[in-house]
């Protein structure tokens, strides 16, 4: 990256953490209410989310490119409008071993699927700026170069740099654990952390589901369909860790599953941890201390 791309970056990833410092305040006040207008319509025979609307256009844009994959079931859209973002209502089933290794063995395909690079939005989504769920985060829209080429200089800069400021900044990551993320930051820039993708994925990123964790795994009589995404190009293990957050049910026959088509890179269990830091330090700037023994232990794993 040359000098003057390197200022223009810089200058967009400042305004990235800023608007993130925002929105998090804006969250801890109003997520109550969000939650409540997404569930008023559910006694309907579909699912009606409503939310902001650039995160519902980014979740909408999400969904179309994850089913494109022909690999995990995802939820359908079945239209979006002014109202908000209309989904099929979808019917409890039972969760079950053999659910659990089909979605394994169909978040693979999901993964192989792929991106162009590191942290790649949907090809319809036309914005630097996308959202995990109402908490902004950067992507690289079709059309862009790709600043970051590898794993660990991307997750520092991209994802874990603004969440680990924002969370310093409203005071529930204490200087200690600051200084931390920063001597993480240099080992991931070092490439010691990178590892190759699963077997079956061919192209630099896995196309990734991106908030992946218990909740969004919705069990159904045909199987396990995927709600809530936030889509972007990275690696794949990251989807996996994400999986375990929230104790999602049997868990070791998703991996199975996975493992049966497209086999991880070895020590793919002791990074399981790191991939996870972005989503626990997120909680911690959302919702406070609660996860700063998380996000302190996996500090500690890793530096």
């Amino acid at each position: 990256m040359n000098q003057a791309a390197s200022v223009r970056h810089n200058s967009a990833n400042l305004e990235v953490r800023t608007f993130l410092i925002m929105m998090i305040l804006v969250f801890r006040f109003q997520s109550k209410t969000h939650r409540a207008a997404m569930l008023k319509n559910m006694s309907k025979a579909e699912f009606l989310k409503q939310g902001t609307p650039q995160a519902l256009a980014y979740e909408a844009a999400s969904l179309e490119w994850l089913d494109q994959a022909n690999g995990a079931r995802i939820v359908k859209v079945l239209r979006h409008d002014h109202a908000g973002l209309h989904l099929e209502l979808l019917e409890d089933g039972f969760q079950s071993p053999k659910a659990a290794h089909e979605f394994g063995a169909a978040l693979a395909a999901t993964h192989a699927a792929g991106a162009p690079g590191w942290g790649a939005a949907p090809p319809t989504w036309d914005s630097e700026q996308a959202f995990k769920g109402l908490m902004p985060m950067s992507v690289v829209p079709a059309g862009k170069d790709f600043p970051y080429q590898s794993f660990g200089t991307w997750l520092s800069a991209q994802r874990l740099q603004p969440v680990a400021e924002a969370a310093a900044k409203h005071g529930d990551l204490p200087p200690k654990l600051m200084a931390r993320f920063e001597k993480l930051y240099h080992v991931l820039q070092t490439g010691e952390f990178d590892s190759p993708q699963p077997q079956l994925v061919k192209t630099p990123a896995a196309r990734l589901h991106g908030d992946l964790w218990a909740g969004n795994l919705c069990w159904t009589r045909p199987g396990i369909v995927l709600i809530d995404p936030s889509a972007y190009g990275g690696h794949a293990e990251t989807d996996l860790a994400e999986c375990e957050v929230f104790s999602t049910p049997y868990i070791n026959e998703i991996y199975a599953g996975y493992q049966s088509v497209s086999p991880l890179s070895p020590g793919w269990k002791e990074r399981l941890s790191l991939h996870q830091l972005y989503m626990m330090t997120l909680h911690l700037a959302l919702f406070g201390g609660g996860y700063l023994h998380a996000v302190s232990r996996i500090l500690q794993q890793y530096t």
